[in-house]
């Protein structure tokens, strides 16, 4: 966990300098533009480290699971040294 709250900090880092940067050196751009873009590549690191890890943790489990006969089967072929495959003529 600790991982991600420092990827997070780096992002978010990362985001906000770039903000100031382009508001030193391209003034022309309004700041309340620059701000809800900040604000909403935020959101979306926030989502990157803490919400997409989980979901594709739920989705892996969820996918193992369900696996279908031929998963089942490769699976006892890996392991099972005896195995013999039924092939359907």
């Amino acid at each position: 966990m600790a991982e991600r709250v420092f990827a997070f900090f780096a992002l978010t880092g990362g985001i906000w300098g770039t903000v100031l940067f382009v508001d030193f050196w391209w003034s022309n751009i309004p700041k309340s533009e620059l701000i809800w873009v900040g604000g909403f590549l935020q959101i979306v690191a926030f989502l990157l480290c803490f919400m997409a890890p989980h979901l594709l943790a739920k989705m892996s489990a969820f996918i193992w699971r369900n696996r279908g006969p031929t998963a089942r089967n490769i699976e006892k072929m890996i392991y099972d040294p005896d195995f013999d495959m039924d092939e359907n003529e």
